[in-house]
């Protein structure tokens, strides 16, 4: 539950991200010239409203709960492994 939610709460930053990252690419100027966090911001709030910053919130969430929870209990498994060898010897 938490990797999903942690997901869909930083979607937004994602998606800033994404854009700032892809901007090499684009074929709109004004994309090409964003240079920041507030610019590329302003361009999807301008673009799609509200929105557009939650824009593959879902595919994230699919993505990232499963995750996070394969991680946590790998390491909590391998935690009690280690601890119980340890009381063992």
């Amino acid at each position: 539950m938490a990797g999903g939610v942690a997901a869909a709460v930083t979607t937004p930053l994602d998606v800033i991200k994404t854009l700032l990252q892809t901007r090499g690419s684009s074929r709109d100027a004004e994309i090409r010239g964003a240079r920041g966090l507030w610019e590329a911001a302003s361009i999807i709030s301008r673009r799609e409203g509200y929105r557009g910053f939650f824009r593959g919130m879902k595919a994230r969430i699919v993505t990232a709960a499963p995750s996070t929870a394969i991680c946590w209990s790998s390491y909590e498994l391998a935690k009690a492994y280690l601890v119980s060898a340890e009381e063992a010897s």
